[in-house]
């Protein structure tokens, strides 16, 4: 472990903090004067959560033989914008300027259960990213999200509720989280129906 982490040490130092600023620029570049985008981050992932991700299970085997090529998420971006219908509009773009290996929208899977929402696309590093980089330390895929600010919202409080806490919810607890879930969709509707409404002129009924 001590190995792995002073690898990924020297690749979060080296490679993912400049990737990070320059992938940064680049997308807000590219969607530079799109007024339905509230904000771009990107995030290079800590040298912690990396090593923490390293233990994954999969069942009774560990996830990752090969953490340093295989975790997808080392560069991470996020596009948030506010109506549903933008996220295909941003994806379209996205798939215009950068190539890509993965895409994925990840739901709960049933309608009654309660879980994370999101697009998540793995793409190559657009060369101009690892110009004057050390790039033979660090990965050529980044891994995009694309989320409407409820579905950010939800996501985040869900990630702390859930996957960092590792514990069971009461019965109780599962009913206030499914409730703040289905919020958050209904949310999400409401406001792409009134955007439509206010666009196109429809009275409100």
């Amino acid at each position: 472990m001590s190995n792995l982490k002073s690898k990924y040490t020297k690749r979060y130092e080296k490679f993912l903090l400049p990737a990070s600023a320059k992938l940064k620029e680049f997308l807000e570049e590219l969607f530079l004067g799109n007024d339905n985008i509230c904000w771009i981050s990107v995030r290079p992932k800590s040298i912690k959560r990396f090593l923490a991700k390293t233990k994954a299970k999969l069942g009774e085997d560990q996830k990752y033989n090969d953490p340093m090529n295989e975790i997808q998420d080392q560069l991470g971006a996020l596009i948030t914008v506010r109506y549903l219908s933008d996220v295909k509009i941003i994806q379209d773009k996205v798939d215009q300027f950068i190539s890509g290996i993965e895409r994925q929208f990840i739901e709960p899977k049933s309608a009654s259960e309660f879980g994370y929402i999101g697009y998540h696309f793995i793409k190559f590093l657009p060369t101009d990213i690892t110009a004057n980089i050390d790039s033979d330390d660090g990965p050529d895929f980044f891994e995009l999200q694309i989320k409407t600010l409820f579905q950010y919202a939800w996501s985040e409080t869900n990630h702390k509720i859930g996957y960092e806490r590792h514990q069971e919810l009461t019965e109780e607890q599962k009913k206030m989280t499914a409730y703040i879930a289905a919020q958050a969709w209904g949310a999400d509707r409401s406001i792409e129906e009134l955007n439509n409404q206010l666009n196109n002129g429809t009275p409100d009924v």
